[in-house]
C-alpha cells in the first residue's frame, strides 16, 4: 500500500477559471494561464482580487463549482489508485467557508469514493508527516518543500508543469520529476517507478 498525494488546484480543478469568472473577467483556463502570479494582475486590478477572494470566502458552492482538469478516464484511474492505497487529496483552501466538504463533495461528484482531503498550504510537513510515497503539485515551491521534507522515506515529488511555471524547471532540484499531465503521475505510480 502508497501513500499518494494530490495537489488539487491546478492540478485536478481550474482554480483560475472559476476565480476570474466570479471576479467578471474573461476566464483564462489554467493551462492558458501565462503569468506564474497568483495575483491575478494580468487580468484584474488589486481592489477587485480582494473583492474576488472575499466571495470566494463567502461562498459556500465555489470549490464544488470548479470544473476539473482531468477526464473521466484519469478519475477513474484515481478511484482505482484510492481503493487499493492511501491516497490524499492535499488543498490550501483553508480559511475559505466549508471548503473540506466542497472539496470531499467535488471530489465525490467526480467519483471518489470517500476522499481523504486535508487543507493545509504545509504540503512539506505533511508529506513527511503520512510517509508520503509519491507526491503532485503544480506549485513548483510545494514540490521542492516536499521533496527536502520528505526524503527520509523518501518521497518521490512531481511538478506538474503549467505554461505559467515554466521556468521553475531551472531551479528545482534535479530529483524531481516533472509531468506534463496527471496521466503521467499515474503512470510512474503503476510501473512503481
Amino acid at each position: 500500500m502508497k501513500t499518494i498525494i494530490f495537489d488539487v488546484d491546478g492540478v485536478l480543478a481550474d482554480f483560475v477559471w472559476g476565480f476570474s469568472s466570479l471576479a467578471g473577467c474573461k476566464p483564462p483556463w489554467t493551462v492558458q494561464q501565462y503569468k506564474a502570479s497568483w495575483d491575478f494582475n494580468e487580468v484584474m486590478d488589486r481592489a477587485t482580487w480582494k473583492e474576488t477572494w472575499a466571495k470566494v470566502m463567502n461562498d459556500p458552492l465555489f470549490w464544488y463549482n470548479l470544473p476539473a482538469l482531468i477526464s473521466e478516464d484519469v478519475w477513474k484511474q484515481i478511484e482505482e489508485l484510492h481503493s487499493d492505497n492511501q491516497v490524499l487529496f492535499v488543498t490550501n483552501r483553508m480559511s475559505s467557508h466549508n471548503a473540506q466538504d466542497q472539496t470531499r463533495a467535488w471530489l465525490e461528484k467526480h467519483g471518489i469514493h470517500y476522499p481523504n482531503v486535508v487543507l493545509s498550504a504545509k504540503k512539506g510537513e505533511i508529506a513527511a508527516a503520512v510517509a508520503a510515497d509519491y507526491h503532485l503539485d503544480d506549485k513548483p515551491q510545494n514540490a521542492a518543500a516536499v521533496h527536502w521534507m520528505a526524503d527520509r522515506r523518501p518521497c518521490i515529488s512531481y511538478f506538474l508543469r503549467r505554461t505559467h511555471t515554466e521556468s521553475a524547471t531551472d531551479w528545482l532540484p534535479k530529483n524531481i520529476r516533472v509531468v506534463t499531465s496527471v496521466s503521467e503521475y499515474l503512470r510512474d505510480i503503476e510501473e512503481g517507478v
